[in-house]
């Protein structure tokens, strides 16, 4: 049954889908215009094929080309979900192709749309640019998703034919366009550019830094043909000419062209089609494959990243980030049934990371970081919180690659935390070392009845004594005896290493989950936590109605001296009820950011409304705990970046870098 259990956790990790993953299906498709010349190719034959195409593949938005007013009219009445923004090119009304965006009516608010011109003397009124045979415009919208709150603008273009200069002079106006109008937020540019992937102009927008083709980022690909096919269904190019970019936080899973065919309906003395593979009661007949455009329709789905959307988290200068996973995220750490150890408590050989491997501490150690993680076994109640929990050890010279030990560091054992240990065992650990070389471990005793915070030490991170609960001398030990976690001691640079700091003569801690309170030692063991007259504690900062922290604001990694105060990274969990953000999932951990004034630090001085960090990837939204959680507990400072080490869904570890020299 347990066997089972993991083997479920895995298949939820890899299969499951996120209220996270803010998932949109955008494109390109080039209609061709009304042309009576095109013959039994021309518009009338081929409108309602494209219109059914349209609503199979399900587009939110999708960017036109070529498509005159009654052609788009004849769209919309069939694709009655949707709507259109644009103008035609010749007047800036009606007359002309339009470069229309077509977008789900009842998914998507319009904010405020526009045309301008592709031109190097008029934006804003029709005119033909450069060497451009004809007018070229680009079409653009804001939108906003009325369900998930997210704004995003969505560009849509047609380079000329003809014009090399002003191909390439369109591509460098469009870029400074989208910057302007677009600013930091998510963006789509898509188009009939009439240039393929190798050129000059492609080059341009491939390489301007703020957006990628997601032809080459998507990791799922079906494009057996180029994006052209002059109604020929038998020709074949590699050529890709119609594009979809995505910048600002859009991450593509998948790209197609789609090269659907259709055949024209058989007259009733029309051949049969011979086949010996059929039984004989099935008929073909010949016919003509049709194709629905001279284009090929460009399909991309993809999700939005919150965490490099810029505009959903401007980072005020006294805040650290972006913080930025690896590419190709992935976990660095996972549920091993391998790893094995004797458990002192019942004598027997134990799986003691076959549960989960999560919320991780971080430090430096002769020259590389050392992980302290969270692993669980599948004793006791299948449940978060109902196994038997142990601190395991894991080195890297990279950040990103990790090498276990093969035993845990810290686990309950016949010792005198054996009645506060037992059996829910030692969790959440937070390190942070001393200039002399004393590593300080914050964590929780569990006994599956009261969490404790509880205090070890260690000089080489493997062999730790314990020294029970963190408040068991301050005011007749009453706090030791009532539910207490999640403690950041507060640290500095100190040429280039993180070191607990002293601050007005003490050292300090921030710590726990409902509220956020400070807590004061001399000797980094005993500590004292603040308490009003009434004794009661001092709520530093606590969770807010309305945001992503509306129900817990429990304490992340060592807090950080800066230039501008003591910076603390906490976890924010969003209330599933009326009280929560309706931008994340209810239940959802997320990384928020909090400034204490250096000289009182009791006195918040900045805050963020909403998370830099967010559960994005499959192996953070899914596992344990299915609202998604990024629980950050360990940073450390290693090659002058910021490596923050976070518990995914209660079942694996995973990291985010900050170099601030790219700040």
């Amino acid at each position: 049954m347990r066997k089972f259990s993991v083997i479920l956790l895995l298949l939820f990790v890899s299969l499951a889908s996120s209220l996270f993953a803010q998932q949109y299906t955008f494109g390109s498709f080039n209609l061709r215009y009304d042309n009576k010349g095109d013959s039994i190719n021309a518009w009338p034959y081929r409108k309602d094929k494209v219109a059914a195409l349209i609503r199979f593949y399900d587009y939110d938005c999708l960017g036109t080309q070529e498509g005159l007013h009654h052609m788009l009219t004849e769209l919309k009445d069939r694709l009655q979900v949707y709507d259109y923004v644009g103008v035609g090119r010749d007047d800036g009304r009606q007359k002309g192709e339009y470069a229309a965006i077509f977008y789900k009516k009842n998914k998507f608010d319009v904010l405020k749309s526009g045309t301008f011109w592709l031109s190097g003397t008029d934006l804003h009124h029709p005119n033909k640019g450069w060497d451009a045979v004809l007018p070229r415009i680009c079409t653009w919208a804001a939108f906003k998703d009325k369900q998930m709150g997210t704004e995003f603008y969505y560009f849509n273009t047609h380079f000329d034919h003809v014009g090399i200069k002003a191909r390439s002079q369109s591509a460098l106006l469009i870029t400074r366009e989208i910057k302007k109008i677009a600013g930091n937020k998510p963006f789509v540019l898509t188009g009939d550019f009439n240039v393929d992937q190798h050129s000059a102009s492609y080059k341009v927008m491939h390489d301007n830094g703020i957006m990628k083709d997601a032809f080459e980022t998507a990791p799922i690909k079906m494009a057996f043909n180029g994006t052209i096919n002059a109604f020929n269904t038998n020709a074949y190019t590699s050529s890709r000419i119609d594009h979809v970019f995505l910048g600002g936080g859009f991450k593509p899973s998948r790209y197609g062209v789609l090269t659907e065919t259709y055949r024209l309906q058989p007259k009733a003395d029309a051949a049969r089609a011979a086949s010996d593979n059929f039984p004989g009661q099935v008929h073909q007949y010949k016919s003509r494959a049709m194709l629905l455009s001279d284009h090929f329709p460009v399909l991309v789905k993809c999700s939005f990243d919150a965490q490099n959307n810029n505009d959903q988290q401007q980072l005020p200068d006294w805040t650290m980030g972006p913080f930025l996973r690896p590419d190709p995220a992935t976990p660095l750490l996972q549920p091993d049934n391998s790893a094995v150890f004797k458990d002192p408590m019942s004598g027997k050989q134990v799986h003691w990371q076959s549960g989960a491997a999560f919320n991780p501490a971080a430090t430096v150690k002769d020259g590389k970081i050392v992980v302290l993680f969270r692993a669980e076994d599948l004793s006791g109640q299948l449940k978060i919180g109902g196994h038997t929990s142990r601190i395991g050890y894991a080195t890297s010279t990279d950040g990103i690659h990790l090498q276990k030990r093969a035993t845990p560091v810290l686990y309950p054992a016949n010792d005198n935390r054996k009645p506060h240990d037992w059996p829910g065992g030692c969790e959440d650990p937070r390190v942070a070392r001393t200039e002399d070389g004393l590593y300080v471990m914050m964590y929780t005793e569990w006994d599956h009845k009261l969490p404790r915070l509880s205090v070890a030490t260690s000089r080489d991170l493997i062999h730790w004594k314990k020294h029970g609960e963190a408040f068991k001398k301050a005011y007749g030990g009453k706090f030791a005896r009532v539910a207490t976690k999640s403690a950041s001691i507060v640290t500095g640079l100190v040429h280039g290493h993180q070191y607990i700091q002293k601050v007005n003569g003490h050292y300090l801690m921030y710590w726990g989950e409902q509220f956020v309170n400070l807590a004061t030692s001399d000797n980094l063991i005993d500590w004292t936590p603040l308490v009003d007259n009434q004794g009661d504690l001092v709520r530093l900062f606590a969770p807010r109605a309305g945001h992503f922290d509306s129900q817990l604001t429990e304490c992340g990694p060592p807090a950080i001296i800066t230039d501008k105060g003591i910076l603390l990274l906490y976890n924010g969990k969003n209330d599933k009820g009326e009280k929560g953000d309706p931008n994340y999932p209810g239940g959802a951990y997320c990384g928020g950011q909090v400034l204490f004034d250096l000289k009182d630090p009791t006195k918040l001085i900045g805050r963020l409304d909403k998370p830099f960090f967010v559960p994005e990837e499959p192996f953070e939204r899914t596992g344990q705990y299915k609202d998604g959680t990024v629980f950050l507990e360990g940073m450390a400072y290693y090659g002058r970046k910021w490596y923050l080490y976070y518990g995914c869904a209660d079942s694996m570890v995973g990291v985010a870098i900050y170099d601030p020299a790219k700040k």
